[in-house]
């Protein structure tokens, strides 16, 4: 299914609405914040997925993730993953166990503050030295 997504175009249609958030505030490549959205189903392997997206973008030598993103870049994308919303099996378990307007806050909850820590690394860490 994710195959004919991408061979039809219409993976990439997620990614305008979220490019200003995911380039400009996260300093992530396009690609990453498809598999950011996409990770909600299967949250495991969006590091997977994006190396896959990124070699159909990029061509096959992009199997390396420094080939198209800083080490800075890999951090804000683990770290944003890592805190936001969890897979659809957690959802569907929130939703039955606290309700589902709940659930939807915590979803809320944990996007905004994926995104914010996200965004305050990817603006910090340079601060440091990593680039």
């Amino acid at each position: 299914m994710l195959g004919s997504l991408f061979e039809t175009g219409c993976l990439w249609v997620v990614v305008e609405p979220i490019g200003p958030l995911v380039q400009g505030l996260l300093g992530l490549p396009a690609v990453a914040g498809l598999c950011l959205v996409l990770g909600v189903l299967r949250k495991e392997l969006a590091l997977e997925l994006l190396v896959a997206l990124a070699i159909v973008q990029y061509g096959p030598s992009a199997s390396s993730l420094l080939f198209f993103m800083s080490p800075l870049q890999i951090f804000v994308f683990a770290l944003v993953l890592t805190i936001y919303i969890p897979c659809v099996a957690t959802i569907a378990v929130l939703g039955r166990e606290l309700g589902w307007k709940n659930a939807l806050l915590i979803m809320a909850f944990t996007i905004i503050l994926a995104v914010v820590i996200g965004g305050i690394a990817y603006r910090i860490l340079p601060l440091f030295g990593v680039r």
